[in-house]
């Protein structure tokens, strides 16, 4: 995993939309993945964070990408609270 993906997902696990923003503006790319093809969205979307899916949908995150089991965001939003509020961002 590249240093820019580690750093992206360890600001989206903080749960810190500001932090998350700084990040995308100083370079980080919403697409970025962990070894086993895990993005910073999938992260945001098992903490259930919508305003922090929007973030990384808005600076390009594919919402369709898959890691190597077959799983997308919306795959992991099962793991929230709030799976509706992220299915229906993730249309």
């Amino acid at each position: 995993m590249s240093d820019a993906a580690k750093n992206l997902i360890e600001l989206v696990r903080s749960g810190d939309a500001q932090k998350v923003s700084d990040g995308l503006s100083s370079g980080c790319k919403a697409g970025e993945t962990d070894k086993w093809g895990n993005s910073a969205l999938m992260y945001a979307s098992a903490i259930g964070d919508v305003d922090i899916c929007q973030l990384l949908l808005d600076a390009g995150a594919d919402m369709h990408h898959e890691n190597q089991w077959g799983m997308d965001a919306r795959a992991w939003s099962r793991w929230t609270e709030h799976q509706s509020d992220i299915i229906a961002l993730l249309r």
